[in-house]
């Protein structure tokens, strides 16, 4: 599933907010941003309308902080060796 979200940026100066295109997997936890989404741009006025429409609503959902996905290689190895203990 996919759904525009709007993403939240940390930088050492201040934290931003932008309109992204976020995947989901089956159990709704946000899987990664489709890169390069962040731009409203259509071949259309019709089109643009409807992608102005999701962008408007990504509003009204909850905020998906960029650092969900950053990759953490030590993390996931950690749960992996818990996993094995299971």
């Amino acid at each position: 599933m996919f759904e525009y979200r709007v993403v939240r940026y940390h930088t050492a100066e201040s934290t931003e907010f932008t309109v992204e295109l976020v995947e989901f997997d089956k159990n709704n936890n946000p899987k990664q941003i489709v890169a390069n989404t962040n731009i409203i741009t259509a071949k259309s006025l019709t089109d643009l309308n409807s992608l102005l429409v999701h962008y408007i609503s990504a509003l009204t959902k909850p905020v998906v902080d960029s650092k969900l996905f950053v990759d953490d290689e030590d993390s996931f190895t950690k749960a992996q060796e818990l996993l094995k203990n299971v």
